[in-house]
Formats: structure tokens, C-alpha cells, sequence
């Protein structure tokens, strides 16, 4: 995982941040990150929390985009 200054994006530069947070629901968070992802607006981040899910919910994050 990585944080903003990882990203070489300034928080500034940032109009929309999204946080999700996530437990065991893998089956809905990749079409919500599609539905992110393909939407008009391009500076956007999304930062996702993870309590410790036990259905590979981090495995469809990073099958889903490049940046998990």
C-alpha cells in the first residue's frame, strides 16, 4: 500500500479523496472501483481500509487496478 506522498500526487492537487472501508466484501469492492475508476472526474484518489478481510478482498483490489 502506498500514501499520497508515495504517489507524487500533492494533496493539493486532489479535488475529490474517497475512503472505503472494507471487511470481507471483495464481491462488491471491485465493481465499486471500476464504478471509480471510469467516471469523468480524473483527480480523485481512493484510499482503501481493510479490517482484516478473509475473502481475498486485497487480491480483487490489485486484480482491479495497478496502483494497490
Amino acid at each position: 500500500m502506498s500514501n499520497l506522498a508515495d504517489t507524487g500526487v500533492g494533496a493539493n492537487s486532489l479535488s475529490i479523496i474517497t475512503v472505503v472501508l472494507n471487511y470481507n466484501a471483495g464481491a462488491y469492492l471491485a465493481a465499486y472501483l471500476k464504478a471509480l475508476i471510469t467516471q469523468s472526474h480524473e483527480n480523485f484518489c481512493v484510499i482503501i481500509a481493510d479490517n482484516g478481510s478473509t475473502d481475498n478482498s486485497f487480491a480483487d483490489v490489485q486484480a482491479t487496478t495497478s496502483d494497490a
